[in-house]
């Protein structure tokens, strides 16, 4: 049978997880791209509908790339049987999703002005 408290940490960590992984990724599409509404309007030569319904667009699809990868990283494989445990388990988890989105960030700002 297996110890209660051990699948409790593993369901802490998948919860705290996912949690981490929802504000990490809402919080970044919005502040991405409430920020890049201008260049959206220089890039469509000021056709503002046109600038926001895009700029709108690619948050959707930044959250939902970003979100999606982040529940596809959310296995864990085995119950966690200490604190310790659980902190290292989210450490790497959380961390690993972290540098995930400063790299799609960098990848689609250094994309911008490569042009």
């Amino acid at each position: 049978m297996e110890d209660l408290s051990n699948s409790n940490l593993t369901l802490t960590a998948y919860c705290i997880y996912v949690l981490f992984v929802t504000g990490l990724t809402f919080g970044v599409a919005r502040i991405l791209f409430r920020n890049s509404r201008e260049f959206m309007r220089i890039i469509f030569g000021g056709r503002e509908n046109l600038a926001i319904a895009t700029n709108q667009l690619f948050e959707v699809g930044f959250f939902l790339f970003g979100f999606g990868i982040g529940l596809l990283w959310l296995y864990i494989g085995y119950n966690i049987a200490s604190t310790k445990g659980l902190f290292e388990v989210l450490s790497t988890k959380i961390g690993g999703f972290t540098l995930f989105i400063g790299g799609l960030l960098f990848s689609i700002y250094g994309s911008s002005f490569a042009a």
